[in-house]
């Protein structure tokens, strides 16, 4: 009996394993876009659609699209990746429009620069142990 069940889920595992499953992420583009033409934001967002991030600080668009295909539980191929930023001048035509693919992203150098937490310093015993004991409760403002 347990020898049959171990047969059955290999086979099913097996069988599994050889489905092939794409997902999406971000924006679904169907063209790889050589050459983008636009000037305005309007024009950008007529085209695109709502940006998938928009940089709080310097108000860049970001668009971001990925097909990535999985053979099995562990084998998947990254077969598109498409990321657009705009940046906007003060009349909200296009200042500058940079496309990242598959084909340059070893251009692309990821910061390993991290923020302090200088609020929180926890000692190794308050680490281990921190979430045991009673806990203190937020005084109640509302009357």
């Amino acid at each position: 009996m347990i020898f049959r069940n171990v047969i059955l889920l290999t086979f099913f595992l097996f069988i599994i394993s050889c489905s092939e499953k794409t997902t999406y992420s971000g924006l679904i583009l169907k063209d790889n876009f050589k050459e983008l033409n636009f000037k305005t934001k309007s024009e950008l967002t007529n085209f695109f659609g709502k940006p998938n991030y928009i940089d709080p600080i310097e108000k860049n668009f970001c668009y971001y699209s990925e097909k990535i295909i999985y053979k099995n539980l562990i084998k998947k191929k990254i077969v598109s990746r498409f990321i657009l930023v705009a940046s906007f001048d003060e009349n909200d035509d296009i200042k500058s429009l940079q496309k990242f693919d598959l084909n340059n992203q070893n251009e692309l150098k990821i910061s390993k620069d991290t923020t302090q937490n200088n609020l929180i310093k926890k000692g190794i015993i308050e680490n281990i142990f921190g979430g045991i004991g009673t806990q203190t409760s937020l005084p109640n403002t509302s009357n």
